[in-house]
């Protein structure tokens, strides 16, 4: 094993923050930094290594767009395929009756990327307010800029913590029933269920 990191990285020079990786592997860590202009009194750590990104989840998504359907020649064709088979034997009335549905609203399929929904982190103004002060203090480095940037940070978290807790305050006095608040506090707990539908209509 091996450490690298010989600079301090804490503001009493001691070295609180390490790199550890496999002697065989110090090659893939590269430009190895320690930041120092920064608002805690531990200082930041830089460093490169090579890494393939994650491909994003995605998950199929099938349905039919039952709004196209005209019902008037649709109830004809269920009529018609009615009168040549035999109502009797369930597997050709499913096989027909899934046939003309096919017909008259075919279906579709598209991949969708999985994405968490977090509409308390759309703070665009408190986020952009807060780039430009931390971008100020980067380009000055004077204590009033970096104050005020701690000032703006702290405001993002603000506003963040509030919007969640407002969110989901309202989601759950909002709830109509058990069935619905027990949804949102699995949801909140992370014990989402993915719907499995029929694969026969």
């Amino acid at each position: 094993m091996a450490q690298l990191i010989a600079l301090p990285t804490h503001n009493k020079n001691h070295i609180l923050d390490w790199i550890i990786t496999k002697d065989c592997d110090i090659d893939t860590i590269k430009n190895t930094q320690v930041l120092k202009k920064l608002v805690s009194d531990q200082h930041l750590i830089l460093f490169e290594f090579d890494a393939e990104k994650p491909p994003k989840v995605k998950r199929k998504i099938t349905s039919r767009n039952l709004k196209t359907i005209n019902i008037e020649k649709f109830k004809s064709d269920v009529k018609t395929e009615l009168q040549t088979i035999d109502p009797i034997n369930i597997q050709n009335l499913n096989d027909a009756l899934s046939r003309i549905l096919n017909q008259h609203a075919p279906v579709t399929s598209k991949q969708l990327a999985e994405r968490i929904s977090a509409p308390w982190l759309r703070m665009r103004q408190a986020k952009r307010e807060r780039r430009g002060a931390e971008n100020q203090w980067l380009k000055s480095g004077l204590n009033i800029d970096r104050d005020i940037y701690n000032a703006k940070r702290q405001n993002v978290k603000t506003c963040i913590r509030n919007a969640n807790e407002d969110h989901f305050s309202d989601r759950l006095k909002g709830s109509k029933s058990c069935k619905q608040l027990f949804g949102i506090c699995d949801e909140l707990l992370g014990r989402t269920k993915q719907r499995c539908f029929p694969s026969k209509i």
